[in-house]
């Protein structure tokens, strides 16, 4: 916020009324870190699992949802993935700047769905760590 205050040409504090996006920004990268924990805890080897998560991520996902998506109208479907309704959470700014878009809140279904998914992964990471456990 200080850098925006310093850098900005607004000297006021009308900024702050969208800084409800921090918190879910917050919520996005902690439901993508539990993403991550449950592959690589699935994936044992660091390396596989990096590269796994990558190329779900560029490749899987998108192309899966891009079929329901386009071929088969099913939007509703194709955001129930779990990498893009953590996505739809805060969505990439581009179209604000191309279409001139905007988003301005954070939409109830999108939370309800992210916590799903945390809850889902969290889940899972807890189940496959008391399953290897050696005691």
């Amino acid at each position: 916020m200080i850098l925006g205050f310093l850098w900005s040409d607004l000297l006021n504090f009308t900024i702050i009324k969208h800084i409800r996006f921090i918190p879910a920004y917050y919520l996005h990268l902690i439901g993508y870190q539990f993403f991550c924990l449950v592959i690589g805890l699935l994936i044992k080897r660091a390396g596989f699992a990096i590269a796994f998560i990558t190329f779900y991520d560029f490749v899987i996902e998108v192309v899966i949802t891009s079929i329901l998506d386009l071929k088969y109208d099913l939007d509703l479907l194709a955001d129930l993935f779990p990498l893009r309704a953590l996505g739809n959470l805060i969505p990439l700014p581009f179209g604000k700047y191309i279409m001139r878009q905007t988003q301005t809140t954070v939409e109830l279904d999108d939370f309800v769905i992210y916590a799903i998914y945390a809850g889902l992964f969290l889940f899972l990471s807890f189940r496959m760590i008391q399953k290897r456990d050696l005691r």
